[in-house]
């Protein structure tokens, strides 16, 4: 038996370390991992 599709959705935050490598836990970066070049909707200033 398979399990079922889920939408992904459009922009999903995820925790990096200092060198944009990801998932980092503990960091405190989060980014947005949609894809989108310059896509700032997590970064946090």
């Amino acid at each position: 038996m398979s399990s079922p599709m889920y939408e992904m959705p459009e922009h999903l935050p995820i925790e990096v370390d200092e060198d944009g490598n990801g998932p980092a836990i503990g960091s405190g970066v989060i980014v947005c991992w949609c894809g989108e070049p310059g896509c700032r909707r997590y970064l946090q200033e």
